[in-house]
Formats: structure tokens, sequence, C-alpha cells
């Protein structure tokens, strides 16, 4: 790779640090509010959807920007989907509201990355069609329309680019998100680092407490 660099990071350290908008859900575990992701053994479960749970009206307020259309979904439908269709109307909302792909400090956008689908088996295909099939019996009938074409993308972003995240120890997950800026980080089948939400404003990749050394981080200039 042209102009590469290449740095090692070993177990512990910060590789990457984001504060971005981009969006991420929390619905993975239990005892987790979904603006902060603290955990609270007691919390404020949403009035209208029953689903969202929160510390208190401080983060629901705080919450209520990225919750307002899916707490109306959700109520709607009847049933909660999956956390990559939740994740996609998310990603689908912004996109409404802002009117372009998302960028996160202008480094990168969801348009600017790989959907692989072309990549995808049989059985793979399958499960993605059943995917956009819920999502749009998810999705409003006020809300703007896409193409099943680019639902599919998001899709494929989401698979491809997603995130597990996880609680501030980095050892049980807490939501799922997508954030451009540490998508270029490269990617690799058996990776050895974890991306930790800190109180639902910053994420970091970080090196992963069962790393033996430590990793390595390409970027092309």
């Amino acid at each position: 790779m042209a102009g590469a660099s290449c740095w090692h990071i070993y177990t512990g350290c910060t590789s990457l640090s984001s504060q971005g908008p981009c969006p991420h859900i929390g619905c993975l575990t239990q005892g987790v509010c979904h603006n902060c992701f603290k955990k609270q053994l007691k919390l404020q479960r949403c009035g209208q959807c029953k689903f969202a749970h929160y510390c208190d009206r401080t983060c629901q307020k705080e919450g209520w920007a990225e919750h307002k259309s899916e707490c109306s979904a959700i109520k709607k439908n009847g049933s909660v989907p999956n956390e990559n269709i939740r994740l996609a109307a998310r990603i689908l909302w912004r996109i409404e509201k802002e009117g372009s792909a998302l960028s996160e400090g202008r480094l990168t956008s969801l348009d600017d990355l790989e959907n692989h689908l072309d990549d995808l088996g049989e059985d793979d295909m399958k499960e993605l069609k059943v995917d956009v099939h819920n999502f749009l019996d998810f999705w409003p009938s006020n809300s703007r329309m896409f193409g099943v074409q680019y639902i599919s993308h998001i899709f494929g972003l989401i698979n491809c680019n997603g995130f597990t995240l996880s609680d501030q120890r980095g050892l049980q997950a807490v939501g799922v998100g997508i954030f451009p800026n540490l998508c270029l980080v490269n990617h690799n089948c058996w990776p050895n680092c974890t991306v930790i939400l800190n109180n639902g404003k910053y994420v970091t990749l970080s090196g992963a407490l069962h790393s033996p050394s430590s990793h390595c981080l390409h970027r092309a200039s």
C-alpha cells in the first residue's frame, strides 16, 4: 500500500479516539441507559414506546432527538426490531434530516465506505433480504422513502463497518454503532482491539485485554 504508515499499539492503550454525532444504539444488555450507556440498578422507561430506558429525565431529554422517530415507529409497529434494523433506521432518519450522507469530523462519510454486497454468499443474501423486508415494515410511511437498493447499501455498510460497543471496562457489549472515522482503521478477521463507549459521547479504539502483545494500525496517506 503506497504511502502507508504503521503503528504498534500495546494492550490497554488507546489507539484512536473520536467524538462524533453518528448513530449508535443501546439494546444489547440490561441495566444500561439508552443515552449515556451507564449501568444503573434502576432506570426510567420511556412512557411512549415502553422500550428505551434512561437514568433520569436529563438523559431522556438528551436522547430524545435520536429516539423521537424511533419511539413513534416502535409504538406504531407494536414490536422492537433487531439492532441492525434500528441502526439502519437511525442512519436514514439522520440522512433525512441533514440531507446528505453522514460525516464525522469531515474525515470521511458513509458513502466513502464499502458495503461488499457483491461478496455476500447465498445465505447472507437471504438474511439481508429478510432485514430489508422487516425494515420496510418498520419504516414509517410519513418518513422519506428510500429505494431498496440504497437500504440494502446501508445494511451492507453496517455489516462491514459497524462496531459492537463495549462498556468502559471493555468486557460487556452495550450497543451497536457506526462511526466513519473509526472505519478508517483497517479491519481484521481476527481483531485484537475493542471499541469502548464512554458515557455515550466518546468512542475509543483500544488494545483488547486478551491481546497477547500489540496490534498494528495501517493508514494510507
